[in-house]
Parts: C-alpha cells; structure tokens; sequence
C-alpha cells in the first residue's frame, strides 16, 4: 500500500507539484486506506465506489496551489 495516505495536505500538495504523485494515485491510497481501516472502525457510511464517480471527482478538482502563492 502507498503512504501517502500518512502525508499532510502540504505534503501532498508538495507530491503534485512537483509531478512525484498524481491526484488519482492519492485518492487511490487513500480509498485504499478507508477499505483497510473501516471493517475495525466502522466509521465510513459510504464511498465513492464506481469508477466514473472517482474520476468526475478528480476530473472536477480544482486545486489551490500554495507553494505558487
């Protein structure tokens, strides 16, 4: 499994940036993440589970860029 699921909001911006992870693979990771945890947890109700849902997410992101600021 990918860390970056471990990483903070700048961190990942940071991985964007720079091109060393793209939005998918971090939203992969991180529904990757929930699927580990949440048996044990019981706290995700529901997630995005149809590949078209993920990708018009992804493909309607806008992301703010705070290292251009």
């Amino acid at each position: 499994m990918s860390e970056l699921w471990r990483m903070s909001a700048l961190e990942l911006a940071e991985q964007i940036h720079t091109k060393q992870a793209s939005r998918r693979e971090i939203l992969a990771a991180n529904l990757e993440r929930i699927d580990e945890a949440n048996p044990h947890l019981n706290a995700v109700v529901r997630r995005l589970t149809v590949a078209g849902d993920i990708e018009s997410l992804v493909g309607t992101f806008t992301p703010i860029d705070p290292i251009a600021s």
